[in-house]
């Protein structure tokens, strides 16, 4: 969704005030980062290992059954400390479009944003403020996606947050809505950066 927020910013400047990305994936999704804007650490391993074995139980269960068990395992990634993950509390197995999500991903969402080419010329479109919120320990989109963007967007700013991960609104609720909150209203969050380059915190 931080992609597609971005795609509709540069479409349609005119319908858009003010736009947040929240650990968004990157604006190139093939491209790779250094290790220092990733997190791709043991429980990421361990979570993926558990979904390959799943896999192979799949013939044997429903499919109603086998969605808990997928995003019952994931949810793991998507918190700093994995013993967060109680706190997510996700059951979308009840939606038809969730049910077979991996399908769709894998057939239809990550081609499509595999194809993507912007250019210099197709960020400069998108003239609204963007907040990019990502935090630091991500597993699921790396934290460099974000720098990216900040850094090619003509009006982008990064909030860091150092501890959480892909979903910082469970980890850090009031840190997370104060920063949301001061940019809705017309202002930038304080510890936002103006990004210059990947690497260098200050820009």
């Amino acid at each position: 969704m931080g992609v597609t927020v971005a795609l509709y910013a540069m479409r349609h400047p005119e319908h858009t005030a003010r736009i947040v990305q929240i650990g968004s994936m990157a604006p190139d999704p093939a491209k790779t980062y250094p290790a220092h804007l990733t997190n791709l650490d043991g429980t990421l391993a361990e979570v993926m290992a558990k979904l390959a074995q799943l896999q192979k139980e799949r013939p044997s269960q429903d499919a109603k059954q086998f969605c808990r068990k997928f995003w019952s395992i994931l949810c793991e990634i998507y918190v700093a400390n994995p013993a967060a993950a109680r706190k997510l509390n996700w059951d979308p197995c009840d939606l038809p479009n969730e049910i077979n999500f991996p399908k769709q991903w894998n057939a239809l969402v990550l081609p499509s944003l595999q194809n993507l080419n912007l250019t210099p010329q197709d960020f400069a479109k998108a003239q609204s403020p963007i907040l990019a919120i990502h935090g630091r320990k991500d597993r699921s989109s790396p934290y460099g996606a974000s720098r990216d963007w900040a850094q090619s967007l003509p009006n982008a700013r990064l909030l860091t947050l150092d501890e959480a991960a892909h979903v910082p609104w469970i980890e850090y609720p009031d840190q997370f809505r104060s920063a949301l909150e001061t940019f809705l209203n017309g202002e930038w969050p304080v510890a936002s950066e103006k990004v210059g380059s990947l690497d260098n915190q200050s820009g």
